[in-house]
């Protein structure tokens, strides 16, 4: 997987194709995963992908337009952009469950019994969707925990991956006063409206 993941990346970045954040992403994943497992040369890159028939790397980016002037350089610079792809790509994940957070907040908070039971109701549909969604559903039971009355952030976190967590973090902040959203963004939520 590596390899392969490397070997798009470097195509991408020399040839300055649009796929390449997507490309970024997916290895600043690997590299926060395991780290040691990422190949260290290009040469071996081109190694493990030409296992595969007629697939032949190093003359494919001889072949193409090159910003880097060399295999190892590029991906030496992919190296370089991943971790910053990465990390966008996590506020903009973390971004997106704003109007949840603000649901939970308000659920809990607002002085208006009306307006907390209709943002209850949308936090309850919201989660019941998105508990369907395999990238979210470790998340969704810790909300709903949080909405229960849970703030243990150790208990909450535990065997969370670093976005849920955070996620998770800043719920207990927003509950706690320590983080401020626009409370009424909770109402852009519909049936069909979740974080992806």
């Amino acid at each position: 997987v590596w390899a392969h993941r490397f070997a798009a990346a470097v195509i991408r970045y020399q040839i300055g194709g649009g796929s390449l954040t997507s490309s970024l992403e997916a290895l600043a994943g690997l590299l926060a995963a395991d780290p040691a497992a990422a190949p260290g040369t290009f040469a071996q890159v081109c190694q493990t992908v030409e296992h595969v028939d007629g697939v032949h790397l190093a003359d494919l980016l001889a072949h193409l337009p090159q910003r880097a002037p060399d295999g190892q350089t590029a991906m030496d610079e992919v190296l370089r952009l991943a971790p910053q792809a990465g990390a966008d790509h996590s506020q903009r994940l973390i971004a997106r469950w704003e109007p949840v957070l603000s649901a939970l907040h308000t659920s809990l908070h607002h002085p208006d019994p009306t307006t907390r039971a209709a943002a209850t109701h949308t936090l309850n549909q919201v989660l019941t969707a998105l508990g369907q969604q395999p990238d979210w559903q470790a998340l969704v039971p810790v909300l709903r925990r949080i909405h229960a009355g849970d703030r243990d952030p150790t208990t909450l976190t535990d065997a969370l991956d670093p976005i849920h967590t955070a996620i998770t973090q800043r719920a207990l902040d927003l509950l706690n006063g320590q983080l401020d959203i626009d409370p009424d963004t909770w109402r852009t939520l519909t049936d069909t409206d979740e974080p992806d």
